[in-house]
């Protein structure tokens, strides 16, 4: 994946934040936001990044 770090210091507690159940979604992953408490994977260059996931989501788990 291009778009992926690796997180070495994690400064302040995580923001919990809201993604389609059918999304997957691999920690470390760069993520902006679509709504309010809503984020999607980053996809474009001109995309505005909110923050980087924490933990995996697996698509269609029943979580979002």
């Amino acid at each position: 994946m291009a778009n992926e770090i690796t997180v070495l210091w994690q400064l302040e507690p995580s923001i919990p934040f809201i993604c389609a159940d059918g999304a997957g979604i691999e920690k470390g992953t760069l993520v902006k936001i679509t709504d309010e408490f809503i984020v999607a994977i980053t996809a474009a260059d001109h995309d505005a990044i909110i923050g980087v996931t924490m933990e995996e989501k697996i698509a269609s788990d029943g979580k979002v």
